[in-house]
């Protein structure tokens, strides 16, 4: 199923077919972290683009929801070790 932005505070509908989401991450300590996260979220099908910003603490991906879900997003993350916060 396709996240609406009513399913979460951070997607957003993006241009065309894609949303925008903001996910909060927990753990990051350095640039080291967000390559791995970049990494682990890169090559989920749907997934557009991912910036990781490790002040902020956060990653904003362009993705495709009829290729890939936020479930599969945090759950990428979380096999790096790192947490999604609410």
């Amino acid at each position: 199923m396709a996240p609406s932005p009513e399913s979460g505070r951070s997607i957003v509908k993006g241009e065309g077919d894609f949303y925008h989401v903001t996910i909060k991450i927990g753990g990051m300590t350095c640039e080291g972290c967000t390559s791995r996260v970049h990494r682990a979220l890169d090559p989920l099908l749907g997934v557009v683009t991912v910036d990781v910003d490790l002040k902020g603490g956060w990653a904003r991906v362009d993705f495709d929801p009829k290729r890939t879900t936020l479930a599969q997003m945090h759950e990428a993350i979380e096999r790096t070790g790192y947490t999604v916060e609410d």
